[in-house]
């Protein structure tokens, strides 16, 4: 089985080179998610192209604006002004943003007078966000003040330099050549690009406003070179043209709040004995043997997996997506994959007689499609829920399964898209 995946990702690194013909693409150019992937450099598509940094963690998009858009919570610019709504209104903007995994700490959204002082934004004027890595390489995009920007960063002892081939943007790195990634406790603050371990990371300004911090100066050196036109964008590689395709164009919902793409690679690093670490804390062949039984048969080998957190009216949508090259392996997947996420289960909370995730999750329906895009196809299953309620019986935040799903990931434990 191994080698079937070796085939897939040895294919993917044949990439395109210096004087590329960019595709012209029928994604909407407007959607927040394609002008945030078009930013990315193509050689994200291939953890094998990547220092280690950057291949440990998924590629994650949030849009911020949307999930507060569906609570009918307004953007507001600090705390102060968070503080000025009234009850109702502050606890559907709480509700929001309980829903979203973002690359920085809810901290970021208290001291915001510092951090507009130290960084010239704060974290409420970020609208859309991407990230990837460890630490995490952070685009953020909103409607910013970049002369502030600019005069905080230099202020922070922060100077600008070019970019080669980037001609419109510039880098700005610690004028002291200390290391960028130098940690002082000591110096922890509100600094929204590496603050909350006192870091001063690397910032790259680009010149549709976009703001990029990375611990590696060459990743935004090759983000802003992408942006220029200089190289391929991610959405040049098929796998990903292909999943942003399908969660806007396969099984439809109103809105989008936030995706991650996952390489196969992710997935069949864990062995068998991992499995009985995750499930019980030592080798359990009871449970190795179920977790066994649960990966039979075996899904074909995919080219990127993807879940895409959404909303139509009063119901959440998670999308659980597997990008195959043709229709016909896509239609394999995907009974087998629908098999799975009816039948996946907490193993690693619950122990081997777990029973499955979704039938705690009440009014849960699950339907599965296969989409044929133009450059691949994929297979999709979508669970339709409705938010849960506390125990005081209010309506809880919305996406919580997209929750759920990325923590088993975290956890090693997303058995669902095991090979």
């Amino acid at each position: 089985m191994l080698k079937r995946w070796m085939i897939v990702c040895l294919c993917s690194l044949l990439v395109i080179g210096a004087g590329y013909a960019q595709e012209e693409s029928t994604l909407p150019e407007d959607h927040p998610l394609v002008m945030m992937l078009s930013r990315l450099p193509h050689t994200l598509a291939n953890p094998f192209l990547l220092d280690e940094m950057f291949s440990s963690n998924p590629l994650q998009y949030v849009n911020v604006e949307a999930s507060l858009m569906i609570e009918g919570a307004p953007l507001v610019t600090d705390t102060q002004a968070l503080s000025a709504l009234d009850d109702d209104t502050q606890r559907r903007w709480r509700l929001a943003m309980q829903r979203l995994l973002l690359a920085f700490s809810m901290n970021y959204f208290e001291n915001t007078v510092e951090a507009r002082a130290l960084t010239g934004l704060n974290a409420y004027d970020v609208q859309q966000t991407a990230f990837f890595g460890l630490p995490e390489t952070v685009l953020l995009a909103g409607e910013f003040d970049i002369d502030a920007v600019q005069t905080a960063l230099e202020n922070y002892g922060y100077a600008a330099q070019a970019i080669d081939d980037a001609e419109a943007a510039t880098i700005w790195r610690r004028a002291d050549g200390q290391d960028d990634m130098a940690m002082s406790l000591e110096d922890r603050s509100a600094f929204m690009f590496g603050g909350d371990f006192g870091r001063k990371l690397p910032v790259a300004i680009l010149p549709d406003g976009t703001i990029a911090s990375s611990p590696i100066q060459a990743m935004l050196a090759r983000i802003a070179q992408t942006q220029a036109g200089h190289a391929p964008n991610l959405l040049s590689q098929p796998e990903y043209f292909t999943a942003v395709d399908a969660i806007l164009n396969g099984e439809a919902m109103d809105d989008l709040v936030q995706a991650a793409f996952f390489h196969p690679l992710y997935f069949p690093a864990m062995t068998e004995l991992t499995v009985g670490d995750i499930l019980s804390g030592s080798v359990n062949q009871e449970a190795i043997d179920a977790v066994n039984a649960y990966l039979e048969p075996s899904l074909p080998p995919y080219s990127l997996a993807y879940f895409a957190d959404g909303q139509s009216g009063e119901m959440s949508i998670l999308q659980v997506g597997l990008v195959y090259r043709d229709i016909e392996t896509a239609q394999e997947a995907l009974p087998i994959l629908e098999a799975r996420i009816r039948g996946m289960a907490r193993w690693e909370v619950e122990g081997v007689d777990a029973q499955p995730l979704l039938d705690g999750i009440n009014g849960a329906e699950v339907s599965a499609i296969v989409y044929e895009g133009e450059r691949g196809a994929a297979a999709i299953v979508s669970i339709h829920y409705p938010a849960g309620e506390d125990f005081a019986g209010n309506r809880g935040p919305y996406g919580r399964l997209y929750n759920i799903f990325m923590r088993l990931f975290t956890n090693r434990a997303l058995v669902a898209l095991w090979y």
